[in-house]
């Protein structure tokens, strides 16, 4: 078989590689050294180089692609941020006001419920119920009165919170706040109506039934 072989003609594919004629000259140069490669179809090298170029040209795309990608993301995600921050600086403020506020609030309307129902607690009284009766069960309307409030309140500022922050916080539900609104509610309320309960428990029955 020797010298009846003079040349192999062989269709390459520049698909996979940049250079892929060097590659095929040295794989070919380990089975059979010394041969002579020599690439013939300059239009095929053509569109090689137009496969390499196009596809350099869509790396570039997808790389500028996922790049701007991450910016815009990172930007949303800093206005996100920017948000939350700017409404908890908010609420720092508000809530205290708020508290002071209901405070307040709650204090005038149990003294003036303690106004009103003046001529009941005489009679109360003066039918044996003792000062500490009656400061219990002004204590104890205060109590549920804060916590039927305290239910609602979470309940609207959920309601609120979650149409008023769209897609910032998916979820804003937490159980530590439910039982912190359930627990601070009534005791603020019942903060507030004790003195204003003490004064009402301790009028003289007989003072208050002459008055009225």
């Amino acid at each position: 078989m020797e010298n009846l072989v003079n040349a192999i003609l062989a269709l390459e594919c520049n698909c996979a590689t940049v250079d892929r004629i060097a590659e095929i000259r040295g794989e070919i140069a380990k089975v059979l050294p010394g041969t002579q490669i020599l690439e013939r179809g300059r239009k095929a090298l053509a569109r090689a180089e137009a496969r390499n170029k196009a596809k350099k040209t869509a790396e570039a795309s997808l790389k500028a692609a996922r790049t701007s990608g991450e910016q815009m993301i990172a930007s949303r995600q800093a206005n996100a941020d920017q948000m939350i921050a700017s409404r908890k600086a908010q609420a720092n403020v508000l809530v205290p006001l708020a508290v002071v506020g209901s405070f307040a609030w709650i204090v005038l309307l149990a003294v003036g419920n303690a106004r009103q129902r003046r001529s009941e607690i005489g009679i109360l009284r003066a039918i044996g119920m003792g000062s500490r009766d009656v400061l219990v069960l002004f204590l104890g309307k205060a109590l549920l009165v804060g916590l039927a409030g305290g239910a609602i309140g979470y309940i609207v500022g959920y309601l609120v919170g979650t149409g008023y922050s769209g897609p910032i916080d998916q979820s804003l539900f937490d159980l530590n706040w439910l039982l912190t609104a359930l627990l601070m509610a009534p005791a603020l309320s019942a903060a507030a109506t004790w003195l204003p309960a003490l004064v009402a428990a301790g009028q003289d029955p007989a003072v208050v039934l002459q008055e009225q």
